[in-house]
């Protein structure tokens, strides 16, 4: 949304009059840690209102993020009751992100036709989190239409595409989980200097979704039995098919499945030892192998 400076002017000024006064739209459930952390983190925040979010309190609100720029940007901030931030998304138009982010993008599919790009990014910042840029991109194919959302992170990895989300997906569900320190642990000393892109927690398992120092994206996950002292169960990382082995590739053309289109690749670490996940269809149907870098097929 852009905002002339006359009227951007006008703004400030009324802003200006009435000091820290900012409209909330009249809700008076807002404590005043939360007022009080909000008014701290941007001071020059306004038109908020407020609005509660399962445990959560959001501000919804308008901010200009450059002095020297007439645009006005709508983000919404996500607080607990005692005032601890957790996540701001702000809308920003495409041509702000960084450049790692944009080239990134450029390289991938979905920057040329049938795909068009979205003008609005959506800029997710997280506590104890890395920062990510939503680009959002759509097609339509023999009368279907289809919407993708990209993350990226600030240094330019792809590290999620999510196919048709709903409108109204807030993002709440992207606040990271907290890590159990044995997790986290693992993660300080197997990968040292990782970028934490998210956290979750369910039932006995947590999963975490790094970047590490070699800027890869990695999933690891982690098991329990007692709800403290995780053990580590595997490490994923998505590979492109040329990145397989040549004894890899050798093996899936020597097998019966060599006629079949290879859909996805894994490389998956695990305490027994490491081996490739690859994914094969043809038509209707799908199969799964796991292949040892020395071709040796684990699952026939």
């Amino acid at each position: 949304m852009r905002m002339s400076i006359t009227t951007l002017t006008l703004i400030m000024s009324v802003l200006a009059l009435f000091g820290c006064e900012k409209s909330d739209n009249g809700d008076k459930n807002v404590n005043e840690q939360v007022r009080a952390a909000m008014a701290a983190k941007y001071p020059n925040a306004f038109n908020v209102k407020w609005q509660n979010k399962g445990p959560y309190v959001v501000a919804d609100f308008d901010i200009v993020l450059q002095p020297t720029s007439s645009a006005v940007n709508d983000a919404k901030a996500w607080f607990d009751n005692a005032g601890v931030w957790y996540m701001t998304e702000t809308d920003i138009m495409y041509v702000s992100i960084p450049t790692a982010v944009s080239e990134a993008f450029k390289a991938t599919e979905y920057a040329s036709l049938p795909w068009k790009v979205d003008n609005e990014v959506d800029k997710i910042e997280r506590q104890g989190a890395e920062t990510v840029y939503v680009i959002e991109v759509e097609k339509k194919e023999n009368g279907v239409e289809t919407e993708m959302d990209l993350y990226f992170s600030e240094s330019g990895v792809l590290v999620k595409k999510v196919v048709d989300s709903d409108k109204d997906y807030d993002y709440s569900d992207y606040i990271p989980a907290q890590m159990p320190q044995s997790v986290t642990n693992f993660i300080n000393s197997n990968y040292p200097g990782a970028k934490i892109v998210d956290v979750d927690v369910e039932n006995l398992v947590v999963e975490v979704e790094i970047i590490d120092a070699t800027n890869v994206c990695r999933e690891i996950y982690f098991s329990t039995v007692n709800g403290t002292d995780y053990t580590w169960v595997y490490t994923k990382t998505e590979l492109r098919v040329s990145q397989l082995p040549e004894a890899v590739m050798q093996a899936i053309n020597a097998s019966e499945y060599a006629s079949y289109r290879i859909d996805e690749v894994d490389f998956m670490q695990t305490p027994q030892g490491d081996f490739y996940q690859v994914e094969l269809e043809l038509g209707s149907s799908e199969v799964e192998l796991h292949i040892k870098a020395d071709g040796t097929i684990l699952n026939r």
